[in-house]
Formats: structure tokens, sequence, C-alpha cells
């Protein structure tokens, strides 16, 4: 359990980090003066890094892979912070923007690396892949839940404090891997067919588009400022990520065909219904649904994925993680991209998810 620990301060550091990024878009644009499609995609860009350089990670070793990625996600983090206080005032927007760009890309390709070593620990601790795999996500998810509880009191603060907590666990679990056992990694040839996967990837893609559409909506329709735009999105993700849990520990263990197409209609039902309503107590309950449809849909096509022999452990988890981030980040790049048309246009794409994976529900589950 020290083994798989030691990579928590990391994996939660950088969730609490990107869902305050995510929630916000319009603040982090309007401090570094870019446009807040152009945030939007640049935030994006580092999760879609992911899914490009899993089938190389594995060759680097397991000291290669943790202590690099961490060294690289640590300066990387710290390279942000730098550039969000200085941005606005010091350079032109096309190289603030390339800098962003820069960044991005190396933490997105380092917290794949962390991410993989990490699945790996996991499954050699817990006995079974499903259950590492469990573990490792729990990581994440309670930097998520934190992020959401806490960027408004940090905002307080300032713009920085939401995005130092990336850099502080990475830096907490370089120091815990220094002189730690690496796990031995397995080259990874190929990922597990793609239309087994075609949930999580829509599922992740209604997720962040969501997310980047929170913000921008709740300015619209409620008439937010971006500080208070930023600090209700981060109360509407921490409602999702309830749903989330209470999903995960009531539902998704019973799971069947049927509930998964109910789930799925759930999904764009609360998507429209985000956009028609002007009561934020509503969008909350929204998206306490939403974030509960969604972990029972992941959980629903994760278990058939999990329990096929023919599946290396490291290539399920490696691409599973690849897959789930890199999906998040189309979603957050097509939700940033449409947000120039309309601010309601990033739920229009989850909704059109929603009714995509109702209709592309498996046959058959192993549950």
């Amino acid at each position: 359990m020290k083994k798989l620990f030691r990579y928590a301060p990391a994996l939660s550091g950088h969730a609490f980090q990107q869902t305050a990024m995510i929630s916000m878009v319009p603040l982090l644009a309007a401090t570094m003066g870019l446009p807040e499609s152009a945030m939007g995609l640049a935030i994006s860009l580092g999760m879609l890094c992911a899914v490009f350089v899993v089938p190389f990670i594995a060759s680097m070793g397991g000291r290669g892979v943790v202590i690099g990625g961490l060294t690289l996600l640590l300066g990387a983090n710290i390279a942000l912070l730098g550039l969000v206080s200085t941005a606005d005032a010091t350079f032109a927007t096309a190289v603030t923007l390339g800098l962003l760009l820069a960044i991005r890309f190396i933490q997105g390709t380092s917290v794949v690396a962390v991410v993989i070593a990490a699945q790996e620990a996991g499954t050699q601790t817990a006995g079974t892949a499903r259950q590492g795999l469990s573990k490792v996500q729990s990581m994440s998810g309670v930097g998520r839940i934190l992020s959401c509880l806490m960027i408004g009191p940090l905002l307080l603060i300032s713009p920085l404090a939401p995005l130092a907590p990336g850099a502080i666990g990475a830096g907490i679990s370089l120091v815990m891997s220094w002189r730690g056992d690496f796990p031995q990694l397995r080259p990874i040839s190929r990922p597990p067919p793609i239309a087994m996967l075609r949930l999580p990837v829509m599922n992740q893609v209604a997720l962040g588009a969501v997310q980047v559409g929170l913000a921008p909506l709740l300015m619209h329709r409620l008439g937010f400022t971006p500080i208070q735009a930023a600090g209700a999105a981060s109360l509407c993700i921490a409602a999702a990520n309830t749903g989330l849990l209470i999903s995960a520990f009531l539902l998704a263990a019973h799971a069947t065909r049927r509930l998964a197409k109910v789930a799925a209609v759930c999904v764009t039902l609360t998507a429209i219904g985000t956009v028609l309503t002007s009561h934020f107590g509503l969008i909350l309950l929204c998206s306490l649904m939403f974030g509960g449809c969604s972990s029972l849909l992941f959980v629903f096509n994760l278990s058939e994925l999990m329990t096929r022999e023919e599946f290396a452990q490291l290539q399920v988890t490696g691409w599973n993680a690849a897959t789930q981030i890199a999906a998040l980040a189309l979603g957050v790049g097509i939700g940033s991209a449409l947000l120039v048309l309309s601010p309601a246009a990033p739920f229009a794409v989850a909704a059109l998810c929603g009714v995509a994976m109702a209709l592309s529900i498996p046959p058959k589950q192993r549950i």
C-alpha cells in the first residue's frame, strides 16, 4: 500500500489543478489576456497529448517513468504559476499562448507516466487490475472533490492559489519516490479494440464539454461575474462528483443494460435541463444527476474490459487512462471551440453524446 500511496499527492494535486483550470476558464483568460476559446483549447491540449505517448512510456523503465514524470510535472506546474502571474504584463498574446501550449504538453505527457506507474503498482498491491485501478481513480477523485470545494475560498487569496496544489503534490510525490522501489513496466503493443472504448469516450467527451461550458453559461444565464462563475461552476462539479460517488457505491455494482440505457438518456436530459433552467439550485441538481449517470456508464463498460483474459493488465490500465484523459480533452476542446457560437453549445454536445450512448450500449456485459 505504501508503494501505491506515494503517487497520491501528485495525482490528487494534478486532478485538483485540472478541475480548477476548467472551472476558471473565463478568469484565467482575462488574467492572461487570451480569448476564452483559446484558453479552453490550450487547457485541453495537455490532456490530449496523453493518448499519443502511452505506447512509448513503458520502454523508459520504472525509474525513468516515475522520477522523470514527476520531475517534468513539477517543473511544468512551477512554470504555469509563473506564466499566469506575469503573462498579461510581459508577453504578447501569441507568445503567451505558445508558452501555455508548451506547458500543457509537458503536463499531459508527464502525468500519463505517473498514472501508468501508479496503476501498475496498484495491480501489484491489490491483486487484481480492477481493484488497483479503483484505488488509483480514487486518488484523482479526492483531488477533484477538494478542488470543487476550495476553488471559491482560494480565489479570494489569489487567482494563482487554485493552481498551486499541482506543484505541491508533484513535489511531495517526487520526494517520496526518490529512493523507493519502482514498478516493472511491460511494453504496451496495442490498445484494446476501439469499439470497446466507445462508452467511456463519449462519456468523457460529454463530461469535458459540460465542465468547460458551466462558467460561461452561468455568466450568461445568471449574470455572474467571472469570479462568481468560477466558484459556482466548482460547486456544480462538486455536485457531479458527489453523484459519481453515490452511484459508485449504490448503483454501479448492480448495473444492467437497461439501467445503463436509462443513465444515458438521463445524461441527455440533464444537459438540456441545465441550459433551460435559470435557477442555480436546479443546475446543481442536474450536475448531481449527470455525475451519477456518468459513473454508472463508466463502471458498466469497464467491467467488460477488465474481465477479458486476453488483455494484459498494463495494457488495460494504460490505455484506459489515456483514453479517459484524451476523450475529456476532446470534450473540453469541442466545448471551448463552440463557445463562440453560444454558451449553450457545449451542452448540446453532451446531449448528443447521451443519445449516442443510449444507442450503443453493448448487448452483453460481465459484471
